[in-house]
């Protein structure tokens, strides 16, 4: 796993990759289950199920 720093430089290489010129993260808390969550966004392609790899 990557660390927090190297995590973040990868989801902006993503966004990069893949065309993007804008990115955004958000960091927000669900208020009903108190879990954090992250939302990245970029102004390009989405994920698609073929261009996700699983490493075990």
């Amino acid at each position: 796993m990557a660390k927090d720093g190297q995590a973040i430089f990868e989801f902006a290489q993503n966004a990069v990759d893949a065309g993007g010129r804008k990115f955004w993260m958000f960091k927000k808390k669900d208020e009903e289950s108190n879990n954090d969550y992250l939302l990245v966004v970029n102004n390009r392609q989405m994920f698609s199920p073929d261009s996700i790899k699983i490493f075990s």
